[in-house]
């Protein structure tokens, strides 16, 4: 069990519409509640029923329920969004003898009993081969039945025996029938086992106009957790940069620093810079408190010219 108690203090984003409150806002929402057999029939074989998460890869096609464009209530900030559980029938094979699992997966998004219009269905598939000590690679195919678009796409994550701490990645995604788009993911972390531990990472994003956005985790990583707040930017027509550091200057506190530069592809238009500063102090085994901040120095003309910014004090209980 684990609670994440959160409270943020932000700049306003100055939207020219205001966001209405969604239907059943007020309901309380079940996130997640599933059944999980491990071992059923055969050694290896899981089979999860019901309301659970699915993440594939790096989350680029399939990691949340609710993204940025569709999340169902306004909770102001976007960015702090965790309904993320699919109602779905997941099955996982991880044969013993061999280096590699299998995932197969149906979700069922939305359902129309009278049938006037046809249920949205997600299907998925997803195999893992462990290449060597230090080389995982992931291959997958997603298909999104009501708007018509496969998507494919591979994952790898590398380590250099030769550099101790140091981890490359890349994902690459493409679609076909009603979207041609592409997505792309490749980033580098370097762990130093030099006095505070330091810890250096560098991340590109690549997104066409074209590409649509499947069911992605939560892309704040990716373009900045402001810039992913004010809601006006999701995984589409985009490119972004992000350079970050972090340390420990002391036992059990953690300060991280990140900038994120991000681009609209079509216009050609600079979004301007986000720089982010969290730091974590993990005050026993069980409770972690920390304060996260962020502030993005926007581009005259852009909609984030206002230059927005967002601070988060939160505590993280486990149990």
């Amino acid at each position: 069990p684990f609670f994440n108690i959160i409270t943020f203090i932000s700049k306003k984003f100055n939207l020219e519409e205001d966001i209405a409150t969604p239907p059943g806002a007020t309901d309380i929402v079940l996130d997640l509640a599933y059944v999980k057999v491990s071992d059923f029939l055969a050694p290896g074989l899981t089979i999860t029923a019901g309301r659970q998460e699915i993440q594939l890869g790096e989350g680029l096609v399939i990691g949340s329920r609710y993204n940025v464009k569709d999340y169902p209530y306004d909770i102001g900030a976007t960015d702090l969004g965790i309904l993320k559980a699919f109602d779905a029938i997941r099955i996982d094979y991880a044969p013993s003898a061999l280096p590699m699992n299998l995932t197969l997966f149906g979700a069922k998004i939305t359902e129309n009993p009278t049938g006037t219009t046809p249920d949205s269905n997600l299907i998925g598939a997803d195999i893992g081969l462990k290449l060597a000590d230090v080389v995982n690679m992931d291959i997958y195919f997603i298909r999104e039945a009501a708007d018509d678009i496969n998507t494919i796409g591979g994952r790898i994550v590398a380590g250099l025996p030769a550099v101790e701490g140091l981890s490359l990645k890349a994902e690459y995604a493409k679609q076909s029938q009603e979207s041609t788009g592409w997505a792309l993911l490749a980033g580098m972390e370097y762990k130093m086992s030099a006095a505070m531990e330091p810890v250096i990472k560098v991340n590109y994003a690549r997104f066409t106009e074209d590409y649509e956005d499947v069911y992605p985790s939560n892309i704040d990583s990716r373009i900045g957790p402001v810039l992913y707040a004010t809601g006006l930017y999701g995984q589409k027509d985009l490119q972004s940069v992000n350079l970050g550091f972090g340390f420990s200057p002391i036992e059990k506190v953690g300060i991280s620093i990140d900038g994120y530069w991000g681009r609209v592809i079509s216009d050609k238009q600079n979004l301007g810079i986000e720089v982010d500063l969290g730091v974590d102090w993990k005050y026993t085994e069980d409770l972690t408190l920390g304060v996260t901040g962020g502030k993005i120095f926007g581009r005259t003309g852009t909609l984030v010219a206002n230059d927005p910014w967002q601070v988060i004090v939160y505590g993280k209980v486990a149990f």
